[in-house]
């Protein structure tokens, strides 16, 4: 697994939320095999947010993570020491039944939204998105589903207690696909207000291309390339038609797009002859008002 930043000039955000740009890239000399089209953003949930009292004074990074458990499989994850974090996690596919040490926040299928005080047991099911923040947040789990469960999650934190894999019983994988930390300057700016998290699927057929832009400019993007090969390319938005190749996104690498917005156009296209598809996920500031 790679992760694939934007340098200081050249950090920008992902336009998932507020649309596509209508930038096009200009077929190169050589031609290309695919005619460009966009991508496919599809949002999976957009109903969760850190609340500012869940997030620590002196957070300074983001943390992108993917955990899996397989069929049947149960045992215990997490922390014995007290963290100042706050998770909101993402239930992709599966269902698993769990009991957490701390208080959790279920946004459910039925748009209800549920606190379920420490020690509760709970199901989590596919579409729906816990916060959970503070203490060891030990959890006691069981995947009862017939079928793999995977979720995403986004973690706000301090450097002191960074986020480390966790170490599950077989079966289960945790994996951290990116750890973000704002330039200095910006880290009162990210973590003064609270923060709403939307998980997208992106599909990318032969040819179809996704524009970053900077009209809108969120707190932090990551995509996390599922399957498939993804070509980058960066240049002045007044430029479109000079585009170069910047690097190549493979299988299980993964994207990231933060500000300050650059006056740049980013596109990433699938220059291949199978579709790529990617999990996304885009934070963005919620107004105090």
């Amino acid at each position: 697994m790679r992760t694939l930043r934007l340098s200081i000039a050249g950090t920008v955000v992902l336009m998932l939320l507020g649309g596509l740009s209508g930038v096009v890239l200009a077929q190169d000399e050589a031609g290309e095999s695919h005619p460009a089209t966009e991508a496919t953003v599809e949002v999976l949930s957009d109903v969760g947010v850190i609340p500012l009292e869940a997030i620590p004074e002196d957070a300074d990074h983001v943390t992108y993570a993917r955990i899996s458990a397989e069929p049947g499989v149960s045992g215990q994850v997490g922390s014995a020491q007290p963290q100042e974090w706050a998770n909101l996690e993402y239930t992709q596919s599966g269902t698993i039944s769990s009991t957490w040490d701390i208080p959790v926040r279920v946004w459910q299928l039925d748009g209800s939204v549920v606190d379920y005080p420490a020690g509760t047991p709970q199901k989590a099911h596919a579409g729906e998105v816990a916060l959970f923040h503070n203490g060891g947040a030990a959890v006691v789990f069981e995947n009862t589903g017939p079928d793999e469960a995977v979720s995403f999650f986004v973690g706000v934190g301090n450097s002191r207690d960074q986020e480390t894999p966790q170490v599950g019983p077989p079966g289960t994988e945790w994996r951290i696909l990116d750890f973000v930390c704002p330039y200095p300057t910006l880290a009162e700016a990210w973590f003064s207000a609270p923060i709403a998290v939307s998980y997208e699927r992106i599909t990318w057929e032969p040819g179809a291309q996704l524009v970053l832009g900077t009209d809108e400019v969120p707190m932090l993007s990551f995509i996390w390339l599922e399957s498939g090969e993804l070509k980058y390319r960066e240049m002045p938005a007044d430029e479109a038609s000079r585009a170069d190749i910047n690097f190549t996104l493979w299988t299980g690498d993964t994207w990231t797009g933060r500000t300050p917005a650059d006056g740049h156009v980013h596109v990433l296209r699938n220059e291949g002859d199978v579709p790529a598809v990617g999990t996304g996920v885009t934070l963005s500031h919620v107004s105090k008002a």
